[in-house]
């Protein structure tokens, strides 16, 4: 009798169990913000064409006491959703979140600070961009130097012409001919001088340019080697988002670059891996676009 209660426990347990998960079909996306000034977090569609002038939002949730929580239906397979927030409306740098079957818990320590808990596919993202930050390191301490000399060089031309202009003002104001003249020495020698100035930032800022995009390259050679040699929704997502960013530079006139033939191989093999998901339309779509415009202007 004893033995009989047991099972019949065990299986009123089981089945309990089994119900919650059957009726739980909902996830959880919530966490909270470093500033007050944030009053909205936004969710965009991965697979829409995005274009600063198109708006993509698929849902907006209010942020109260700079925390947030949303509740929405669980996927029937994996999604990526794309989160923005002010400041960064309207820029390309967004952080994607892979929607799996598990609550996500995001905590936002500051622009282009974002960690998302819950599911693999968040936590396999997390540890490729360590990774990634690990690779780039000594690059950016390389840059650091000419990021400083470019944000200095930038408030003292800010500075300079501002204190052109109020000379400006002054030079327009005073009668007397001695007072005109001191103040215009003044304006002819600051306007030498920030000359002089803007003549260093632009060098300066070229060398900085060079030195981003060969960051800029290195970082994508990186990401096209994960995508290589690791069939993973995380590289899935990599590899829409480099299609669709390219698709943004053919709209825009942009230099494009991209080696459209080991993109197609890394499709394949990732489309045997996901033979059925909709996205795979979408980077067949941005293939196609991309080798037109390739055959169009014979590159």
């Amino acid at each position: 009798m004893k033995t009989l209660f047991k099972i019949t426990l065990i299986f009123a347990v089981v089945i309990s169990v089994l119900s919650c998960k059957k009726q739980k079909n909902t996830i959880t996306i919530s966490g909270k913000v470093y500033k007050q000034e944030i009053s909205y977090i936004y969710l965009h569609e991965i697979d829409k064409k995005f274009a600063p002038n198109k708006d993509t939002t698929l849902i907006k949730i209010p942020v109260i006491n700079q925390q947030f929580y949303y509740e929405m239906s669980r996927p029937k397979e994996s999604i990526i959703l794309e989160l923005n927030y002010p400041p960064n409306k309207g820029t390309l740098m967004y952080f994607p979140l892979f929607i799996e079957d598990e609550d996500i818990d995001i905590n936002i320590e500051g622009e282009h600070q974002e960690t998302a808990i819950g599911g693999k596919l968040n936590e396999e993202y997390k540890k490729y961009k360590e990774n990634e930050k690990q690779f780039l390191k000594k690059d950016y301490e390389n840059i650091e130097p000419l990021n400083n000399c470019v944000l200095v060089l930038k408030e003292e031309l800010e500075s300079n012409i501002e204190e052109l202009k109020n000379l400006n003002s002054k030079f327009k104001e005073i009668k007397y001919k001695n007072k005109k003249d001191s103040i215009k020495n003044k304006m002819i020698s600051l306007n030498k001088q920030t000359e002089e100035i803007y003549n260093v930032f632009n060098i300066i800022k070229k060398k900085r340019q060079k030195r981003q995009k060969e960051i800029y390259k290195k970082e994508e050679n990186f990401k096209l080697e994960y995508v290589k040699n690791n069939q993973t929704f995380v590289s899935y997502y990599f590899l829409l988002r480099e299609l669709r960013s390219c698709s943004y530079d053919i709209e825009y006139g942009n230099e494009l670059n991209i080696d459209i033939n080991k993109a197609k191989s890394y499709f394949e093999s990732l489309k045997k891996e996901f033979p059925n998901h909709p996205y795979n339309k979408r980077i067949e779509y941005f293939i196609t676009e991309i080798e037109k415009f390739k055959i169009k202007n014979n590159l």
